[in-house]
């Protein structure tokens, strides 16, 4: 009798400790990857007015990756349009003469207004300049690029690094054929997001898609400090390499959308809802950050959001004029910062 009360007695502190892990497992799980809560945000006073919407191009499905701010580029489905935003009104003007192949990739330049052309079959960039007709050169040698895909990154008007499909969808930099040991962790299509150039600091700035993590690096690419978003999404997307690509197991939760970069502050638009936030869905909304003292959260400011669909690519251009890409339709939001 009194053998059986000690075994009921094991048992029950046995189901206790089970209960409090699962709970703990559940709980943890929840706030860290499935849960919208799990953090605040602070709304600051910024202005934002919606300067004009207006029908898209019926074939436009992004903007090139470019920062840009004089005008951005479209991608349309068997040409590029350059689209830019004065007097009130959107203007569209094609780019004659340079249709969409699929062995050619497409980049816009960060400064100047140029694109740049790579056949990634003979490995040649052309140069193309958006005004007054077609002017092109060949770039040098030196300057040539192997095959890679968006994003491209530039610098004092030179392509400096490009995305690659092989080794793991890692990065490649111009003149640097061996990258530090410590990066290759950046490398993985699990960590993917968008990575840009900071000028005023001649670093880069990396933001995860699928996780909280901020990265900036130096202008070789070391790493010089990593961040948090505010979020409390920190567990990765399992996946698997086959044939030189990486399955998810399962659809992954896309957390950090995008973000762009005004003056020295750090601008991500987050997916991910904060604590008593019940009226997310009607926002869109970014959070910023001071990237010179360590990614600091500064606050939070949204656009209204009154439709159903969300935008699919952004663009930031003179006088803080954002433009949102639906797929119908794109979206003037004039803010101020």
């Amino acid at each position: 009798m009194k053998f059986k009360r000690i075994l009921a007695a094991i048992v029950s502190v046995i189901v206790i400790i089970l209960g409090y892990s699962l709970h703990h497992y559940l709980k943890t799980k929840k706030t860290d990857f499935l849960s919208n809560g799990g953090f605040n945000r602070n709304y600051l006073p910024i202005q934002s007015e919606l300067k004009l919407v207006a029908p898209s191009l019926e074939t436009l499905y992004r903007f090139s990756h470019s920062s840009n701010t004089n005008f951005a580029i479209g991608y349309c489905d068997k040409s590029l349009v350059k689209i830019t935003f004065e007097n009130g009104l959107l203007k569209f003007t094609p780019i004659n003469n340079l249709p969409i192949f699929s062995n050619c990739e497409y980049f816009g330049d960060d400064i100047n207004e140029n694109i740049y052309v790579q056949n990634v079959n003979n490995v040649i960039t052309t140069s193309v300049k958006l005004f007054h007709g077609f002017d092109k050169r060949i770039i040098s040698k030196k300057e040539q690029l192997e095959k890679g895909i968006e994003p491209v990154i530039f610098r004092n008007n030179e392509i400096i690094c490009a995305r690659f499909p092989k080794g793991k969808w890692q990065f490649r930099f111009q003149n640097i054929r061996n990258p530090v040991e410590n990066n290759l962790n950046f490398f993985k299509l699990i960590d993917q997001g968008s990575i840009k150039h900071f000028p005023s600091n001649n670093t880069f700035i990396y933001v995860s898609l699928f996780t909280n993590e901020i990265i900036e690096f130096d202008s070789t690419f070391n790493l010089i400090r990593q961040a948090k978003t505010i979020d409390t999404i920190k567990l990765k997307p399992k996946a698997k390499e086959i044939n030189n690509s990486l399955i998810f197991s399962s659809p992954p939760r896309v957390t950090n959308y995008d973000f762009f970069i005004s003056k020295k502050q750090l601008f991500v638009r987050s997916i991910v809802k904060s604590n008593q936030e019940s009226d997310f869905k009607k926002k869109i909304v970014f959070d910023i950050y001071d990237i010179n003292k360590r990614f600091k959260y500064i606050g939070s400011f949204f656009l209204k959001h009154e439709n159903e669909d969300y935008p699919t690519d952004m663009h930031l251009l003179n006088n803080n004029n954002l433009l949102l890409l639906y797929e119908n339709r794109i979206e003037v939001f004039n803010i101020t910062i």
